[in-house]
């Protein structure tokens, strides 16, 4: 994940994977072809791939509809000659219609795209009010001109980007896990600390160093003791770094010099009055 979310700036396998199979559903959706045209008849049959729910097939044919619920309704359909699915394909911008209405309302399947609700170049208001609910035909009859005679297909968007091509790193950017940003990961990398200490200070961060107490919890059950003091106690991350007497010194002198009492507070409480001191712009690095 980014750093302000508590990750290191990479991006995982996973959701790179993710970003790459919604490009497979893209091109799919889209792009017609012999692939689309053989997957389609070997996993849809009569059903809309929109809706189709997954019982058996490949690996891939899977991983694609997981990143259909995510996009699908990313994709919008400009209206032209009005070839788009009437119920089944995100041209009004709010998602496909087969999901917005209620669904004991029903839908008439003699409808099936979208100029079958136009009469003499203009919607067919009646047939739009008999259809939907009220709110579906005001919204198209606000915001959405009618299609054309001209003889273009529908063209289908990427709503996530301006020019309405797909890009992977928009997909991957939108389906991403995502983390509430936090004030505490982004001043942990700051511009010209070098980043094998910006990590450590992480893992520092998010107990993930691998000391004794952290390997005992892993299951790694051993003897235990804090080779830096003269009189030992259990490394432990709060000992290492913040109870053992080199580790009070330490934190004693740096931060007594800018106005902050060590005692009654914990290690994440220390570091954060580091951070948030009010000290000189020189000390603020040091800090």
């Amino acid at each position: 994940m980014p750093v302000e979310e508590g990750g290191i700036g990479f991006r995982s396998l996973h959701d790179v994977a993710k970003a790459l199979f919604s490009k497979l559903w893209w091109n799919f959706r889209t792009k017609p072809s012999l692939w689309s045209s053989f997957v389609c008849q070997k996993y849809c049959k009569k059903l809309n791939s929109v809706i189709v729910p997954w019982k058996r097939g490949s690996h891939i044919w899977r991983k694609m509809l997981e990143c259909r619920d995510l996009i699908e309704h990313q994709i919008f359909w400009q209206i032209k000659k009005g070839s788009s699915l009437f119920w089944f394909e995100n041209w009004t911008g709010l998602g496909a219609l087969y999901f917005l209405v209620p669904q004991d309302f029903g839908i008439d399947e003699t409808v099936q795209n979208v100029h079958d609700v136009t009469l003499d170049g203009e919607w067919d208001v009646d047939r739009l009010f008999e259809l939907l609910l009220e709110d579906l035909p005001v919204h198209i009859l606000e915001k959405i001109k009618p299609p054309s005679p001209q003889q273009v297909l529908d063209m289908p968007c990427w709503m996530l980007e301006t020019r309405g091509y797909f890009s992977v790193k928009s997909a991957s950017d939108y389906t991403r896990r995502r983390d509430e940003p936090r004030t505490a990961y982004r001043m942990i990398c700051v511009k010209g600390l070098p980043f094998k200490i910006a990590f450590f200070m992480w893992k520092v961060w998010k107990a993930k160093l691998p000391l004794d107490d952290f390997l005992k919890m892993v299951g790694y059950c051993m003897p235990s003791k804090c080779w830096c003091c003269v009189q030992p106690d259990e490394e432990s991350l709060q000992h290492l770094f913040f109870r053992s007497e080199t580790a009070r010194t330490t934190w004693k002198y740096f931060l007594s010099r800018a106005g902050i009492v060590v005692e009654g507070l914990t290690l994440h409480q220390a570091i954060t009055k580091c951070w948030t001191a009010n000290v000189c712009l020189r000390l603020k690095p040091v800090m």
